[in-house]
């Protein structure tokens, strides 16, 4: 295999045609060598025709061959012809247009072509089976009667536990309720004091006017001391109450449901001794005021979620087709053992 070299400046490589010579140099000498020769061939007196013919085949020779700090000859002589012709002194006009500045177009790379989708293969469904079939064919008969099956409920039962039931806002706000209460007892006791202390001023005056007319202080003594009566808290005792006490035949030898002191707890049962579902349990206080509200479970219990305050209870028990006697318990801080309510049926 035979070697070429290969020029590294391949912008600047000029072929050679003729020789060493490119054909640009080979023209331009010839243009030379021929004008010399013409002159030299004249019939003009020789010291006319040698200059020319000396001066033109230099020239040839010089276009071709002599590079004047890397640029050629020829390269120079047209520079040197436009500097001479072109005018050197420019005058400057305002134009009354606008200067634009006008930036080069954008060219956008054209957008890539979108591959076309792959169709996706079709999902074989698996062969139903004979059950299957009989099912979507009962459904379709049964659309067409206009029959329409719906899917079976799944009742999920859950164990019931006792049910605390609330019987109106206050007792669902029992500490704001307290705290109402405290600052109306506050005031009753501040108006009763002062309700006892003029009742002691007149007793005195009445005392010191022994022996005199005292009807205008009887009076004014008598309208106090029903002021006094009037804002003094009676306390509401329910009819027919039974009160348990600590032996009573109430209380049922059972486990305890609870091991925190004043927590209300117990069974309800009927006359047969079986335990009644449902039954409504309302707690009061000495003035009548509803503080807690039960409800029995399955197995007739009820037990209170928080304990109540040392003091007199009244329960009172509702459900329908039975009556029941009101029950009047006192919490002194124990723990309450399980109380056994017997239902009267109606």
């Amino acid at each position: 295999m035979e070697q070429h070299p290969v020029p590294q400046d391949i912008t600047g490589f000029k072929f050679k045609l003729v020789g060493d010579m490119t054909l640009k140099q080979f023209g331009e000498l010839a243009f030379g060598v021929i004008i010399a020769y013409l002159f030299y061939a004249t019939g003009w007196p020789t010291f006319i025709k040698m200059p020319l013919t000396i001066m033109f085949g230099l020239l040839g020779f010089a276009l071709a061959f002599l590079p004047i700090q890397e640029r050629p000859l020829d390269l120079w002589i047209m520079n040197f012809l436009k500097a001479i012709y072109r005018p050197t002194l420019y005058v400057w006009q305002k134009s009354s247009g606008a200067v634009v500045f006008s930036a080069p177009p954008v060219v956008l790379p054209a957008p890539a072509p979108t591959p076309a989708p792959v169709p996706t293969p079709a999902r074989i469904s698996p062969t139903p089976s004979i059950a299957e079939l009989q099912e979507l064919r009962d459904q379709v008969i049964q659309e067409k009667q206009g029959i329409v099956k719906e899917p079976p409920i799944k009742i999920i039962e859950e164990p019931k536990g006792p049910e605390v039931v609330t019987v109106d806002s206050l007792a669902m706000l029992r500490d704001d309720k307290k705290l109402a209460d405290e600052d109306q007892k506050r005031a009753l006791d501040e108006q009763k004091n002062n309700l006892t202390a003029q009742i002691e001023t007149v007793k005195t005056k009445m005392q010191a006017l022994q022996g005199r007319d005292t009807t205008e202080l009887q009076t004014q003594l008598a309208n106090l001391t029903a002021q006094k009566e009037a804002i003094t808290p009676k306390e509401n005792v329910p009819q027919n109450v039974v009160k348990v006490v600590e032996k009573s035949a109430s209380r049922i030898a059972t486990v305890s449901l609870t091991e925190i002191p004043n927590i209300i707890n117990g069974l309800i049962v009927n006359e047969k001794e079986t335990p009644l579902e449902n039954t409504i349990l309302v707690v009061k206080d000495k003035i009548g005021n509803s503080i807690r509200a039960l409800k029995s479970n399955q197995l007739g219990q009820f037990i209170a979620s928080t304990p109540l305050e040392n003091g007199t209870y009244y329960l009172e028990f509702e459900r329908q087709g039975y009556t029941f006697d009101i029950l009047e318990i006192t919490l002194s801080g124990k723990i309450l053992e399980p109380l056994k309510i017997t239902a009267k049926t109606v």
